[in-house]
């Protein structure tokens, strides 16, 4: 009994240490705009008292010479253009990687580093720009 006891809270406290460890990257990138290639982006919102939510749009798949044949076979990927938003963010680490999560987010996003996240599918990596209206505080 005793033994059981020890594991269910070597458990407990294992999985607190994880939570914690994702909820502070998910902090690092909160309220930052990260730049992906022809027009994605990708921003991690979170106001005060708030759940985050995740504000996503793909590459656009779209030229001035584009076809509307093409825009029909590529349709996912049209789709993926579209500027959504998803609720319950959060960072879940699978296979030595941590996944942004959110509920019907059905993208790959890996968070490399708190400066880029790379979208698997597409292979489009989205790169944090600095803070440029930011004031010094010299």
């Amino acid at each position: 009994m005793a033994k059981l006891k020890k594991l269910v809270s070597l458990l407990l406290v294992s999985l607190m240490l994880c939570s914690c460890a994702s909820s502070s990257m998910l902090k690092n990138i909160e309220n930052r705009v990260y730049d992906g290639e022809k027009g994605a982006q990708l921003v991690v919102m979170k106001e005060n008292f708030k759940s985050p939510k995740l504000r996503f749009q793909g590459p656009s798949p779209i030229t001035p010479n584009t076809n509307p044949e093409d825009i029909e076979k590529n349709r996912d990927k049209y789709e993926k253009s579209i500027t959504k938003e998803y609720s319950g963010v959060k960072i879940e680490e699978r296979d030595g990687k941590k996944y942004i999560v959110a509920k019907d987010l059905k993208y790959k996003l890996v968070v490399i580093d708190e400066n880029t996240i790379l979208d698997e599918e597409d292979n489009v990596t989205y790169r944090r720009l600095p803070d440029l209206y930011k004031k010094d505080k010299k």
